[in-house]
């Protein structure tokens, strides 16, 4: 698996990457909290426009762009919603205590942060 972006989740979902002790919390955007089904999920329409490749494991900057009427979403013809570190998750992280996730691979192989991190 790569580096993926938290779409959607029911609660907040805690994790650790390799060889980390704590649990981090991340939280998928306020934003998206609506998509609670498969079929509203599978409904979305739109794209991402996503930061480059790097290897900083503490930042990132997307944002996800998605038609209305996709998912249940309304209003203005395209909702922007922008992604942050608190969405992403690294590469080997494992989830706790998490019932289910909904997410978008952002970068995969030697495209991931925890890769490109080692060099």
């Amino acid at each position: 698996m790569g580096t993926l972006a938290v779409l959607f989740c029911i609660s907040m979902l805690s994790f650790k990457v390799c060889r980390e002790t704590n649990l981090k919390l991340k939280q998928a955007s306020p934003q998206t909290h609506e998509i609670l089904t498969p079929q509203a999920f599978m409904a979305l329409r739109g794209r991402l426009r996503s930061e480059q490749p790097n290897s900083s494991l503490y930042t990132y900057e997307g944002t996800l762009s998605v038609e209305t009427g996709a998912g249940g979403f309304s209003g203005p013809t395209e909702r922007q919603i922008p992604l942050s570190p608190d969405q992403l998750l690294l590469r080997g992280a494992q989830m706790r205590n998490t019932a289910w996730v909904y997410g978008l691979v952002v970068f995969t192989g030697h495209e991931t942060k925890l890769l490109r991190n080692a060099t």
